[in-house]
């Protein structure tokens, strides 16, 4: 591993060990900025503010695992999760704001056929699988706009930050002459350039009633990661989800009408 502070090209991106170069924070930036005009513009809507927080929420989800990167042409389906909770702020009947903090598993499965020379200079034909779990804290940010006579449809697109917490990374071969497996399991973060994942998160929905104060929320995310993630094999992928999301209120402080 180079030492700390050094250049490193992965992908299509320069990185710096451990930091973002400045498109990301300039991609924050302008994420912040658009969430203080949301704010602002909400302040002059016809429906008044009561409340910083409508409601608290828990939530699940799982799905197809679908990374793009180094290995695409040989990435089996893998399944990944995603459960949290969050608040959400209600500007008016048909706009909502929610934030989420969530722990996710993301990451993939290869398969594929290689072939190694040994220093006899015989020629060994493997199958190898290559998987990768990468576990994320994630801060989510999802813009809401509610549709339809009942305000049932929901739709939007938000964005998210996360940053990585544990890995799991397994080589697997096995000889196809002889039958012999070798593997090599890592859990070492040291061995990832890039601890962080940013990206947008696209949803459709509709949302279902308990009580009148009790509500549910079933809907399709995919989550899209803009980040090249090194895997530490000398390859880099991107994280990208499709999830089915299950969410409860559990406080309701204004309530629909």
């Amino acid at each position: 591993m180079a030492n700390s502070g050094s250049a490193r090209n992965l992908g299509s991106i320069n990185l710096i060990e451990g930091k973002p170069l400045p498109i990301y924070r300039a991609t924050a930036l302008i994420g912040i900025s658009l969430f203080i005009s949301v704010v602002a513009f909400a302040q002059h809507n016809l429906y008044s503010i009561k409340k910083v927080i409508t409601k608290f929420e828990l939530t699940s989800g799982a799905g197809i695992l679908a990374n793009s990167g180094y290995f695409e042409d040989y990435m089996l389906p893998k399944y990944g999760y995603s459960v949290g909770a969050g608040a959400t702020h209600s500007f008016n009947k048909s706009f909502d704001l929610t934030l989420l903090g969530l722990w996710e598993l993301k990451g993939s499965k290869v398969r594929r056929g290689i072939s190694e020379v040994t220093s006899s200079g015989d020629m060994i034909n493997y199958s190898e699988c290559f998987n990768t779990n990468f576990n994320y804290l994630t801060l989510e940010l999802l813009p809401t706009f509610r549709i339809g006579h009942s305000k049932n449809i929901v739709a939007g697109a938000g964005g998210f930050y996360s940053k990585l917490k544990k890995v799991r990374v397994k080589d697997t071969k096995t000889d196809i002459a002889t039958d012999i497996t070798t593997s090599y399991t890592s859990y070492d973060l040291r061995n990832f350039y890039v601890k962080y994942d940013a990206g947008i998160s696209i949803f459709v929905g509709y949302s279902f009633s308990f009580t009148k104060k009790k509500h549910g929320l079933v809907k399709l995310m995919y989550n899209k990661g803009l980040v090249d993630i090194h895997d530490g094999w000398n390859s880099s992928q991107r994280n990208n989800a499709l999830l089915l999301v299950l969410s409860f209120n559990i406080m309701n402080s204004l309530g629909r009408k």
